[in-house]
């Protein structure tokens, strides 16, 4: 059940209707292509004991932290000054969003609560938000 689970995050994230600059790198399919060895392995050990699940994760973690700053800093490079100053506040006010729904998350997928899933869960949940910020960031990089 928790594999499935997994494979459901991992397939049906993100989906972009945007119509992108075709002569453009395909920056979020090489992200995808740079993130599939940390997510297949996190797929290939969903048995695991709660400890091995949490640092398969946070390699996963400190791997979407490097994509999130290049991301962020391509982006800054590419744009004007004026859109510069929107997406800072908009990082900004991501970052608090994300610190205080990863608190959440913690807080919520307990071992009391939801069992051995917890550590799987609070990895999917807060990976994930991480991941959609770095989709987002790269699709404007591409337009």
């Amino acid at each position: 059940m928790l594999k499935i689970f997994f494979v459901f995050m991992v397939l049906f994230r993100s989906v972009s209707f945007a119509i992108d600059n075709p002569d453009l790198p395909d920056y979020v399919g090489q992200f995808n292509s740079r993130a599939k060895p940390f997510e297949q392995n996190i797929a290939n050990r969903a048995g695991a004991s709660a400890a091995e699940i949490s640092g398969l994760y946070n390699a996963y973690y400190l791997f979407l932290d490097e994509e999130l700053n290049k991301a962020y800093n391509d982006l800054l490079k590419k744009l004007p000054k004026t859109e510069q100053k929107k997406i800072k506040a908009s990082q900004k006010s991501w970052i608090q969003f994300c610190n205080s729904e990863s608190e959440f998350i913690v807080m919520h997928w307990t071992a009391t609560r939801s069992g051995s899933s917890s550590a799987l869960s609070v990895g999917v949940y807060k990976s994930e938000i991480i991941r959609q910020r770095i989709i987002h960031l790269l699709n404007y990089l591409k337009n």
